[in-house]
Parts: structure tokens; sequence; C-alpha cells
């Protein structure tokens, strides 16, 4: 069985992901939904999670549906969450659905653990950096205007600063302010768009089409491509192996598929396969992957079996995924240094040099 297939491990530490895997197990193990829910819930902290599956085992209790109990919920369980649901029980399959979800879940949590992980070192440069910035320009800056005025007024250097461009007033004191002001604000931009990129929500999430994320965005929207189509070829995986007819599959699957792009690339393959085609022509008419990756399917089908060559393609591009965040990872720390290093030159050119200078001119050297 593919990796895009397997169950949940209890070894994760996302929310999501312990709470899917637990119920795919109980669920497995014979419990009822409504119980396995009461038992989960007193091992949640109490939160918005815990509330949603308080009142999921409410709803179930007055009759309402599963997948329209998670869609009362979309502020904590995505529009996929409920989607995934839905496919497990057209499939009667909604243990292997939880675990899909799970597996998902914690999927994108360490994706976003490793490049945290990159990311906090940089980080915390940077904020030092920004620190001794601010205060070089707030506080340094005008001590060092009245130096300058008090050697201008004592030693008649007026006009030599003027000539050498020394003067506080000069414009070109001030231009070198304003150079190390735009990078410190630059950095900050970097400090505040890593954080709410990284540490306030998921890297792989996001609303940018796949192919437009891809060109806009080379590292990360690669990442989210590939994750994408992970989860498009697992959960169809899943869904044809269950017995759900093609059509109404990939109906499903684009429900559970956040990227636009994306899911108008399933939705294609949708149209295709109302119309009649097989999987691996309505893949090849949506143009969802390579020509070269579809033999895959095209085999699968010829051998009767194509929800083999769908868990082959989800394993695939799960194992691309894989490499691309190694490579992002060894892109972004080296990147995120250089970046801190090069506002620490522009601080130094700002500062240091005109001070050295002023201190040499002073003393009579020049």
């Amino acid at each position: 069985m593919s990796s895009a297939t397997r169950s949940h491990q209890p070894t994760s530490t996302d929310p999501i992901a312990v709470l899917h895997g637990s119920l795919a197990s109980m669920c497995r193990a014979g419990v009822p939904l409504p119980r396995a829910l009461a038992t989960v819930d007193s091992d949640l902290r109490a939160g918005p999670l815990q509330e949603a599956v308080r009142e999921l085992a409410s709803d179930l209790q007055d009759g309402v549906p599963l997948d329209e109990a998670y869609a009362r919920h979309d502020g904590v369980f995505s529009p996929a969450h409920g989607a995934l649901i839905a496919a497990g029980m057209a499939s009667g399959d909604l243990p292997g659905a939880m675990a899909e979800i799970a597996r998902h879940a914690e999927q994108r949590a360490r994706i976003g653990r490793s490049i945290r992980r990159a990311l906090a070192g940089p980080m915390v440069s940077a904020s030092v950096v920004l620190l001794i910035g601010v205060g070089l320009v707030i506080f340094v800056g005008p001590q060092f205007h009245d130096i300058v005025e008090s050697i201008n007024a004592s030693q008649s250097l007026s006009a030599q600063m003027g000539a050498g461009g020394m003067g506080s007033t000069s414009p070109y004191w001030d231009s070198r302010l304003m150079v190390a002001g735009g990078a410190l604000a630059g950095l900050l931009a970097c400090v505040l768009g890593a954080a709410v990129f990284a540490w306030k929500r998921n890297p792989l999430d996001g609303r940018l089409g796949a192919r437009a994320s891809r060109l806009r965005w080379p590292v990360i929207g690669r990442l989210r491509l590939y994750a994408g189509l992970t989860g498009v070829f697992g959960t169809l995986a899943s869904l044809v192996r269950h017995a759900v007819p093609l059509p109404e599959a990939l109906d499903l699957v684009a429900q559970t598929t956040d990227e636009p792009g994306l899911r108008a690339d399933v939705l294609t393959m949708a149209a295709a396969a109302h119309d009649g085609a097989g999987i691996e022509a309505a893949a090849r008419a949506a143009g969802i992957a390579p020509p070269s990756e579809l033999w895959l399917l095209r085999a699968a089908q010829e051998r009767g079996r194509p929800e083999e060559g769908l868990s082959d393609l989800a394993e695939h591009y799960e194992v691309r995924l894989e490499r691309a965040v190694e490579r992002t990872i060894a892109i972004l720390a080296p990147a995120a240094e250089l970046a801190v290093g090069a506002v620490v030159f522009i601080l130094a050119y700002t500062f240091v040099v005109p001070m050295t200078e002023l201190a040499v001119r002073s003393l009579g050297g020049w």
C-alpha cells in the first residue's frame, strides 16, 4: 500500500492529526463514533478544537450527518476535511477517511515544523540586528549630528565637511540614513512576513492557484503543488479502491482540493470521466501530470487495477514533496542569513565608516 493511504501513526503532535488518528483507530475497533468523540474529548486542550468535537458529538446524537456536522465548524475543520468525511461515507470506509485526514494534517504540520526550524536561527539574528539598527538610527544618529556640529563650531571644519560629505545636514549623510532606514524596514518586513508565513499559518496553506503559486513562488509554490497532487491521487486511490464510481470519486476529490488551480484540473478530469473517459484519459485531458508520469495510470488500468496506479502516483509525488522540502530548507536558512548580513553591512557602512572618518578628521589626519 502506498504512503498516500497509510494509517496515521500515533507519534504525531498536530492536534487535528492526533484527533483523527485516534478516531480512525477507535472506529476500526468498532467503537461508536459518538462514544469515540467523547473519549478523545477528554484528551484535548480547552479551546476551539475541543468545543468543535463536543458539538460534533451533539450533532450526531441529533441525527445530523457527519459531513454536515463538519461543515458547521469550518473555522476549525477545513472544507477538505468535510469532503474527505463525505468521501469516506460514500466509500464505506470512514476510518480510512479519518486516517487520511490525520495523514494530511501531520504531513502539513511536519513540513511547517521543518521550515520553522530552518528559519528560527536567522529570525533571532534578524531580531537582534533590528533592535541594534533601530537604536543606532534613533539614538546614535542624533548624537552623531550633535558631535559633528560641535566639531564644526570649534575647529571651523564646515568647509571640509561640505566638501567631504561629512556634514550632518548634508545630503550625503541624509542619504546614508535613508538607506539604513530602508534596509531596516525591509528586514522588518521579512521578519513579519516569515512569522506570519511559518508561525501563524502553515506554509502549505493559502488560496493561490497551484500553477500561479509555482510561478510566483518558485520554492513554496512547488511544495504546495506536490502536496496537493499527493492528496488528489491518494484520496482518489482510496475511493476507487472502495468501488466508488470514477466520476463520483473525482467530484468528491475536487471538494477536498484547496488549491483553485488544482481543483480546476480535477473538475476537468471529472467532466471527462462523466463523458466516459477512463482515469488515464481523464488525467491526460486535464494535464494534471506530465505524460511521462501518466504511464503509471495506463499500465495499472490495463491490469484492471487503476487504484494501484493512483497510489503509485501519490507515493511518487510524496517523495518529490519530501525532496522539495529538503531543498527548501537548504535554501531558506542561507538566504535568510545573507539578508541579515547585508543589513549589518549597510549599518556598518552608514555609521562606522563616517564615524571613523570623522575621528580621523578631528585629529587632523586628513
